[in-house]
């Protein structure tokens, strides 16, 4: 019995040797935390949230005094005010338990055919039966289709319903896409991530100025009513 945590195993016992064989059995006692699933099971209910009170306290809040400093404060501080409203607004429910989340691709026919499936091994026990093996050919068979036919029905409409497309291929992504190093407009490489986050808002408040002002040197209304939704 190996472990780099002694304090993991408690009250080891040798329960002797096996009546046919030389090996041992052993008995301990392992000391682990366990989750309390109370927890996992209370969700924000979004369905049925107060939208319009939410909007009400954004339009009440004065953005301008509450959100100083740089820009990590001032999101932890905005971060803070959505959870607020958030447990303010939003009601919790209860969840029974966590429900299977099939696949985008698998149609109605290739559900029925998993479960056959499942219940093929549960009944015989044994994967190499004939019965288990012919519902296996079958499931394997219409879950390519499934998928087959699901993903040439996105590359075909590639030009009207391109989010879809591209939502389906980052999300076979394996690969985690990390942001930086970045460098900056007199060429010094930044690293961290709070100057890189400064350099990005540095960057969006040039180009947002220089598209959305007046040659007065006032933004447009217009513009303000158009994108700043609250």
């Amino acid at each position: 019995m190996l472990t780099n945590e002694p304090e993991l195993i408690d009250e080891v016992e040798n329960l002797g040797k096996f009546a046919t064989s030389d090996h041992g059995l052993l008995f301990w006692k392992m000391n682990v935390d366990k989750e309390d699933a109370s927890r996992k099971a209370v969700r924000f209910d979004y369905n049925k949230m107060d939208l319009n009170g939410i909007r009400d306290e954004l339009r009440r809040c004065n953005w301008d005094d509450n959100i100083k400093g740089n820009v990590n404060e001032s999101w932890s501080l905005f971060k803070r005010r959505l959870l607020d409203l958030q447990h303010k607004y939003v009601p919790i429910v209860r969840v029974q338990g966590e429900k299977w989340r099939k696949e985008i691709w698998l149609t109605h026919k290739a559900v029925r055919m998993i479960k056959k499936k499942y219940k093929a091994c549960r009944k015989y026990r044994y994967s190499k039966h004939p019965a288990c093996i012919r519902v296996d050919k079958k499931d394997h068979t219409e879950i390519r289709r499934a998928k087959y036919n699901f993903e040439n029905k996105l590359a075909d409409n590639i030009k009207r319903d391109t989010k879809s497309f591209y939502a389906y291929v980052i999300s076979k992504n394996k690969a985690k896409t990390n942001i930086g190093p970045l460098v900056d407009k007199d060429g010094e490489v930044i690293s961290l991530n709070e100057d890189m986050s400064e350099e990005f808002v540095n960057v969006l408040l040039t180009r947002v100025m220089k598209v959305f002002l007046k040659p007065s040197g006032c933004i447009k209304d217009q513009w303000i009513n158009k994108y700043v939704i609250l």
